[in-house]
């Protein structure tokens, strides 16, 4: 494998440690244009970013430069989460509504950006070079029904939280986070609804109809999926430890629950690549991609 994907990884991971030490979470000294409800998620996706999406990517650029075959599939959760993340930053803000500096942290938060799709695509393209294992049924099928649960769910959650905004004024959770912060509202629902949502409904219909690329998108995005429900159950903890009115103690239990059953079946994919025949020579292989 080429070592700049390696040195961009490393560098990914400082980057977003970079940042969440600046932000709220740290240092307070980039402050959000956003309401106090959104700055406790941002604080609790930032524990997720500090303390586990950050030193992920690092290890896996630390593998990528051993030509360690863990390191694609390591390397797509961190950089599609800090993709996915960052242009909420810039874009989901409220510049004309609240007090805030962030604008001069944009430079720092269009090279996240810029290094996460770079890496996304250096690390799809080895993954789908590599001789991945075969899947059980039983593993197919609870992985499947697993990410269709998980997806309905939040899907049910965000329609239900529009239909209630378009209904008009009213006392109801999503109604207050939609008067408080327009902006990031709409955006969150429109990249799960339009981005993250129906990939994993894909997934989950090729695992079922056992697909050979759907084991290959399996191993590219559970790392992403099990990222981003580790931050939605740490903007949970975040918004419970500060009494904030939208808290939510059932999505805080289901979340956290949910994230760790994701972790533990990634490890069982990760584990089952590490085993699997064929894979010795795989970084001399590799090393022309």
């Amino acid at each position: 494998m080429r070592p700049r994907t390696g040195i961009a990884l490393i560098a990914l991971g400082l980057l977003i440690a970079t940042s969440s030490i600046l932000g709220p979470l740290v240092l307070g000294v980039i402050k959000f244009h956003v309401s106090a409800g959104a700055e406790a998620q941002l604080v609790g996706g930032d524990v997720v970013s500090l303390f586990v999406v950050a030193p992920l990517a690092v290890i896996a650029g630390v593998l990528w430069l051993r030509g360690n075959a863990l390191a694609p599939t390591l390397a797509l959760g961190p950089s599609c989460y800090s993709l996915y993340m960052y242009v909420q930053y810039i874009v989901g803000v409220q510049y004309e509504r609240y007090p805030g500096n962030n604008e001069y942290a944009f430079p720092l938060y269009l090279i996240l950006i810029i290094l996460s799709w770079g890496i996304a695509m250096s690390a799809w393209r080895a993954l789908a070079a590599t001789p991945l294992p075969r899947l059980s049924s039983g593993t197919r099928r609870a992985l499947a029904a697993l990410m269709l649960v998980l997806n309905v769910m939040f899907a049910f959650a965000w329609i239900s939280g529009i239909v209630a905004v378009l209904a008009g004024p009213s006392i109801t959770p999503a109604w207050q986070e939609y008067e408080k912060d327009q902006t990031l509202f709409w955006l969150v629902r429109m990249m799960d609804l339009g981005f993250v949502i129906p990939a994993s409904f894909v997934v989950a219909v090729g695992l079922l109809r056992r697909t050979t690329w759907a084991v290959t998108l399996a191993y590219a995005f559970l790392g992403f999926q099990t990222l981003m429900v580790a931050a939605v159950a740490g903007m949970a903890i975040v918004m419970a430890v500060r009494s904030d009115p939208a808290a939510n103690t059932t999505l805080l239990g289901v979340s956290a629950v949910l994230s760790l059953v994701l972790a533990a079946i990634f490890g069982t994919l990760l584990r089952k690549l590490t085993t699997a025949s064929g894979l010795e020579g795989l970084g001399t292989r590799m090393t022309r991609l």
